[in-house]
């Protein structure tokens, strides 16, 4: 989870976004920090509600992605990738 976090900050490092990953990322991927609410969090970043929304989307689809790219980095079969994905989430919400 840890590299799969990494490789969005590189990328958002990358296009410039940076900070739009410190404020959205409470909403994604937790960490204890408590997030801002989404009118909060827009305001900060100085976009409509319904332009953060879409961001937060955006942005949990790539963390599924590189999360997925992580796993399947693990496992010699690509077949287990969603199993292991599915214990991944298990652990998580137990």
């Amino acid at each position: 989870m840890k590299r799969a976090w990494q490789h969005l900050q590189s990328a958002f490092q990358a296009e410039g976004k940076a900070e739009w990953l410190e404020v959205l990322r409470p909403f994604v991927a937790g960490g204890g920090k408590t997030p801002l609410n989404q009118e909060e969090a827009a305001k900060q970043l100085g976009v409509p509600i319904a332009t953060l929304r879409t961001w937060l989307s955006r942005l949990r689809q790539r963390y599924r992605e590189a999360l997925r790219t992580e796993v399947a980095s693990t496992v010699s079969d690509p077949a287990d990738v969603e199993e292991e994905l599915h214990y991944l989430y298990q652990i998580l919400t137990a």
